[in-house]
């Protein structure tokens, strides 16, 4: 990192590692009685590295679910969906298919399960991250057949998918959604905290680190 002038109050330079997590599919939609809706795609997961100036705002966007993707800069989007066969996620994994029960849409960590017989498949796993541990990009639980209990969860600290739900009225079942995206920033912690943020982040400081946690767009002036 380059330090222009102190960390109190005067200009400076620092690194800062941030996580976008794109939004993630919508759960498809069962068509009639005999199929379900498989689950959403999760949400691409990727890392990137920027010297970040002082009194310079920077605008974060966050990709909700079905939406295109989170950006502090670029990032992959969520998945398709449709019905039985799971969304690919925006990491490339596919989402499982076949039986009555919906298939599991893909995570950004591998593919989603596949719907069994009556069984739904569970949304792929999420990703995990070098800079901020835990899971992310998750996909979304297939729809149960004929009107069952929901569908299984996909995973994901961040951008998680829903549970498959059943149609109100109609015996059958929709596949959950891929979870909304997420924008996660950090810089060491000598230096200041944000002078200026919108958009209401998490904010936090751990292991070295002052940490911002974006659910939703927004800016950030350091």
């Amino acid at each position: 990192m380059q330090i222009l002038a102190g960390n109190s109050g005067g200009p400076f330079q620092a690194t800062v590692n941030f996580l976008l997590v794109g939004g993630g599919g919508e759960g498809g939609i069962a068509v009639n009685y005999d199929y379900s809706g498989g689950g959403g795609g999760g949400g691409g997961v990727s890392e990137h590295t920027f010297t970040a100036t002082s009194d310079v705002q920077y605008t974060i966007v966050v990709g909700g679910q079905s939406t295109a993707s989170s950006a502090f800069g670029t990032s992959r989007s969520g998945g398709s969906y449709g019905a039985r066969a799971g969304g690919t996620s925006g990491n490339g994994y596919g989402g499982g298919g076949n039986g009555y029960a919906g298939g599991g849409g893909g995570g950004a960590g591998g593919g989603g399960g596949a719907g069994g017989g009556y069984t739904a498949g569970n949304g792929g796993p999420p990703a995990g991250s070098s800079y901020f541990g835990g899971s992310h990009g998750g996909g979304g639980g297939g729809g149960q057949y004929g009107g069952q209990p929901p569908g299984s969860s996909g995973g994901g600290t961040y951008g998680v998918g829903g549970n498959g739900g059943t149609t109100p009225g109609t015996g059958t079942a929709g596949g959950g959604g891929g979870g909304t995206g997420r924008v996660i920033l950090r810089y060491p912690d000598s230096f200041p905290a944000a002078s200026a943020t919108t958009g209401s982040p998490g904010v936090s400081v751990s292991g070295g680190y002052r940490i911002y946690n974006f659910s939703g767009t927004g800016s950030i002036t350091l």
